[in-house]
C-alpha cells in the first residue's frame, strides 16, 4: 500500500497536468467543430435560389427567392451533431475528476509523510501535497470556463437551429404545402 501512496504522491500532478491539457483541447478542437456546424446550419437557411418566370402577354420577369433544405440534408446534420455533442459532453465530464485527482495527491502525499519524525520533511510532502489540489483546481477552473464560454452554448444554439426546422417542417405539413 506504501507503495502505491507514494507512486500517487510522485506522480499525480504529472497525470493532472496530461488530463488538464487532454480535457482543455478537447473542449477546444470540439467547440470549433460545433461552431462550423452552427455557421452551416444558419448557412442553410440564408442560402437563397431565385426562381424566375415571365409573364407571357405582359413580358415581365417575376423573381422567386426560396430556400431548399431536405429532411436527408438536416438529418445527416443532427447525427454529426450528435455525435459531436457525444464526444464534447465526454470531454465535460471528466472536468470534475480534476479535483478529485487534487485530493487523491494530497491525501497520498500527507498519508506517506504522517510517520515521518522529521518536521522539515511533513512541510515539505505538505507542500508537494497541497501543489496537486492547486493545480487540479485551476485546471478544473480554466476548463469549466472555456466550456461555458464556447461549447455549452454552441451547443444550445444548434439545438435552436434543428427545433426551428422542425417547426418549418411541421408547419409546412400541416398547411398541405407539398413539393410537387
Amino acid at each position: 500500500m506504501n507503495v502505491l501512496l507514494s507512486f500517487i504522491s510522485q506522480y499525480i500532478n504529472v497525470f493532472i497536468l496530461l488530463l488538464g491539457f487532454i480535457i482543455l483541447g478537447g473542449i477546444t478542437v470540439l467547440s470549433i467543430i460545433l461552431m462550423n456546424q452552427r455557421n452551416e446550419l444558419t448557412d442553410m437557411s440564408k442560402g437563397t435560389r431565385v426562381s424566375t418566370s415571365v409573364n407571357p402577354t405582359t413580358l415581365e420577369a417575376r423573381h422567386d427567392h426560396y430556400t431548399t433544405v431536405s429532411r436527408e440534408d438536416l438529418g445527416i446534420k443532427r447525427a454529426a451533431f450528435n455525435r459531436h455533442c457525444s464526444m464534447y459532453q465526454l470531454f465535460t465530464q471528466l472536468i470534475p475528476v480534476l479535483p478529485l485527482m487534487g485530493i487523491l495527491g494530497t491525501v497520498a502525499g500527507l498519508i506517506t509523510e504522517v510517520s515521518a519524525q522529521d518536521m522539515e520533511a511533513i512541510y515539505g510532502s505538505l507542500n508537494t501535497a497541497l501543489m496537486s489540489t492547486l493545480i487540479a483546481l485551476i485546471f478544473a477552473i480554466i476548463n469549466k470556463i472555456v466550456d461555458a464560454a464556447s461549447g455549452s452554448r454552441m451547443i444550445f444554439e444548434i439545438e435552436v437551429i434543428f427545433e426551428d426546422y422542425d417547426r418549418r417542417f411541421r408547419d409546412a405539413l400541416d398547411m398541405g404545402r407539398f413539393e410537387k
